[in-house]
């Protein structure tokens, strides 16, 4: 029995030798040999000690490797490769690689430049972290994932842009490039990951793909230039922290789409001079989203939800929000008689109701009193008209046209005018009784 077990064992090590050959050097470089698919990754010499590229400065990596007498081509570079070498200055990838794996240039603090070709379809966690002399990087459109880490603490990275195949930004992966001063997120990205961009200071503008649906926990945090933001409509939550202590930012402005605010999304945003909220129905916030934000400054929402955001937790404790969207934009609240009808068109009875009101047209030499309903069918939407004074009221005539605007004109009503031009103003949908 001992026997046949060991005849085994040799059988198996002989098998298993034919596909990977032991790690060789070709070169200046390790690889691994695949003698079935005659492939070959780049590796180092042996496990625990990736160090062994130590003072190589410029590395160039062929397509093919010979290794007695048999070809392969070089299609990945391994986990590890060149972990912690300090000394490269300069690497050319060829477009036979399809794939960088884990910590593959870990701690190049050295390395200026790098061009990942088209070829390459995967690059691994950590994999060019602390690269912190690397100023330009292109990310090609086979990639589909920009993976944990990937570029943490590239802190000589300018700018970034990030192509329409990429479907996930996961956490930490431009976490610290401190001189990264603009961030383009294409607009096949779905989340944003913990951490992504967190203390990214010098970034001034980020542009966000338009199907991103998640922006993870404090992802923005601490990018104390950053100036605005535009979160698309795509997007239904922002994480806990997101924009925390993005100091320098003037404005901010969400889709419509937005349901959860998790807390202190944007608390030390305190340079904020405008907030614009599409979702006609209030997010839900978590605690202190709004901490340090000056409640003073304008909050933008939809013209028919401004009664619900003035009731609504946090969004209340702003005092000057305003109504956009619509034919009109709100200016107060007032008391306009409305005849209810029940749904056999029989009249119920009349009452007053509180409606937003659309800012009135200005007309010269008379002055705005207020709008009144002049239909009495509320599911059919309330049409109203503005009710002018006369300046001159003895010498106005029973019928004014405004010279700046001819198609607006004044019918006098006794001492009144009724305004008729080729507008109609409704308040269909703005109840807030």
């Amino acid at each position: 029995m001992k026997t046949k077990l060991f005849t085994l064992w040799i059988a198996l090590t002989v098998s298993v030798g034919t596909l990977f050959a032991e790690k060789v050097k070709i070169g200046n470089l390790y690889y691994e040999l695949n003698a079935k698919y005659y492939t070959a990754k780049v590796t180092y010499q042996e496990l625990g000690s990736p160090h062994n590229y130590s003072g190589l400065t410029s590395v160039n990596i062929p397509t093919t490797v010979t290794y007695s007498s048999t070809t392969y081509s070089v299609a990945s570079i391994g986990d590890n490769a060149f972990y912690g070498c300090s000394s490269l200055t300069s690497m050319t990838i060829p477009s036979s690689i399809t794939s960088i794996g884990d910590n593959a240039f870990y701690g190049c603090s050295s390395l200026t430049s790098v061009t990942i070709p088209s070829s390459v379809t995967s690059i691994g966690e950590w994999a060019f972290y602390g690269c912190s002399s690397l100023t330009s990087v292109t990310i090609p459109n086979s990639i589909t994932n920009i993976a944990y880490g990937t570029f943490y603490g590239c802190s000589a990275l300018t700018s970034i842009i990030i192509p329409n195949s990429v479907k996930s930004i996961e956490a930490e992966s431009f976490c610290g490039c401190a001189n990264m001063t603009s961030v383009t997120i294409g607009n096949g990205v779905k989340s944003i990951g913990d951490l992504a961009f967190r203390r990214c200071n010098n970034i001034t503008t980020v542009t966000i793909g338009n199907s991103v649906t998640s922006i993870g926990y404090e992802s923005f945090a601490y990018c104390s230039s950053l100036i605005s933001v535009t979160i698309p409509i795509s997007t239904t939550s922002i994480g806990t922290g997101a924009f925390r202590e993005c100091s320098s930012m003037t404005s901010v402005k969400m889709g419509k789409n937005v349901t959860s605010i998790e807390e202190n999304a944007f608390s030390g945003c305190y340079g904020l001079t405008a907030i614009t909220c599409e979702a006609v129905n209030p997010p839900t916030l978590g605690s202190s989203v709004f901490n340090d934000v000056d409640k003073s400054i304008p909050l933008y929402v939809p013209v028919a939800s401004t009664r619900t955001y003035k009731s609504a937790d946090q969004w209340k404790d702003f005092t000057n929000i305003t109504g956009i969207g619509g034919s009109s934009i709100e200016t107060k609240e007032e008391d306009v008689n409305i005849y209810y009808l029940d749904k056999n068109e029989s009249e119920l009875h009349s009452e007053f109701v509180t409606f937003h009101m659309p800012i009135a047209p200005v007309i010269a030499g008379f002055t705005f009193v207020k709008w009144i309903a002049t239909s009495d069918n509320i599911k059919e939407g309330i049409m109203i008209k503005a009710v002018y004074t006369s300046d001159t009221l003895n010498s106005a005539p029973s019928v004014y046209t405004n010279p700046s605007n001819p198609a607006q004109k004044l019918i006098r009503h006794g001492n009144v005018y009724i305004l008729r031009d080729n507008k109609t103003y409704t308040l269909t949908g703005q109840e807030v009784k």
